[in-house]
């Protein structure tokens, strides 16, 4: 009698790969996650029309929009939570995720939602070029909507495919400065953005940045910091989720992180790494992207500052927006200045 040969053992499953994501994602990458459901394309909600989603997050969803009556084009932002709200079986209305959060909101949410208003209404409050106006903020469909003029991009993640090759030296000088004097002006108001990278900074049609929300509502949800963002963080913000010290230091240090990553179109060390001993040539990176442009006074006193911003340590960021230029002749326009400023300064006693 003949033994049956054993059966055969299956293999083990072979477990697949990580796929590291990519640095920054696109608009067609950041598009809904399974947590949440769009408006569907076509709905129309308090007179504009959904056109396409550009955006998602951990609090809602961005918009192409037309705004029916005028016939202009918008960005809606719509308050949908993720794990906390749902939408209705006709697409649109938001409602709970769980009905007993009808009577008793979880305190997270209310968080959220006061942070979002708070930043429509601190927004609105503010007028500059370079900070993204809002225009209105509306309930509608059981949430609340934003609306804000739709700018035509790219974000700065965008910025490496849409101008390749050597950054332009008075072009890169203009646009960091444009971003330091949209940021003074919020802290002047006695505001932090605290939710800079380059996905939340977008050109306007004449290629000037613009600086988006603040985040405010991911913050209240103690969202973590995205590890595609960590090289843009302050190292005092890093403790962001358990309610850490944001300041205006801790904005400048992610607007040199942005200034350093538009010359080079690299991400730069981040501060932890940095914190542990990784080496960071900052101003050397910068004089090596920029050229031989990096000898012009303008360019050397922008990258200066950009150095000292990305100190680890607060105290020693330039806080006044004069240290991010040299001083200008009286009469000579600086790279990106408004013609008004230079009469300004050139009518003003020395």
């Amino acid at each position: 009698m003949t033994t049956p040969p054993p059966a055969a053992t299956a293999p083990p499953p072979v477990k697949a790969a990580a796929v590291q994501p990519p640095l920054f994602e696109t608009a067609e990458q950041a598009a809904p996650r399974d947590h949440a459901l769009p408006l569907p394309t076509g709905a129309v909600v308090t007179g504009h029309r959904i056109d396409s989603v550009l955006a998602c997050g951990p609090t809602g969803f961005v918009y192409r929009a037309t705004e029916l009556l005028l016939q202009r084009p918008v960005a809606l932002k719509e308050y949908f939570v993720a794990g906390h709200s749902r939408r209705g079986d006709d697409g649109v209305q938001v409602a709970p995720a769980d009905v007993r959060l009808l009577t008793a909101p979880p305190p997270e949410w209310l968080r959220a939602h006061d942070a979002f208003v708070g930043e429509a209404r601190r927004l609105g409050a503010v007028r500059h070029p370079g900070l993204v106006a809002v225009w209105r903020l509306v309930e509608s469909h059981g949430t609340l909507l934003r609306v804000m003029p739709l700018l035509p991009g790219p974000t700065l993640a965008e910025l490496p495919l849409h101008e390749p090759g050597p950054a332009d030296a008075r072009r890169w000088c203009a646009r960091v400065r444009a971003l330091r004097d949209a940021l003074h002006v919020l802290h002047a108001h006695g505001d932090v953005h605290g939710h800079l990278h380059p996905r939340q900074v977008m050109l306007d049609g004449d290629g000037r940045p613009v600086l988006l929300g603040f985040g405010a509502a991911a913050r209240a949800l103690q969202a973590q910091v995205e590890p595609a963002w960590l090289p843009f963080t302050a190292p005092e913000a890093l403790q962001w989720a358990g309610r850490g010290p944001l300041s205006a230091a801790s904005d400048l240090y992610a607007l040199a992180a942005l200034a350093w990553f538009m010359a080079t179109g690299r991400a730069p060390v981040p501060a932890a790494d940095r914190i542990a001993g990784a080496a960071f040539d900052a101003g050397g990176a910068l004089r090596a992207a920029l050229g031989p442009a990096a000898a012009d006074p303008d360019v050397q006193a922008t990258i200066a500052a950009v150095e000292r911003a990305l100190a680890l340590d607060p105290a020693q960021r330039p806080l006044a927006p004069a240290a991010w230029a040299a001083p200008a002749p009286v009469g000579v326009r600086r790279a990106g200045e408004p013609a008004a400023s230079a009469a300004a300064r050139a009518a003003s006693p020395p």
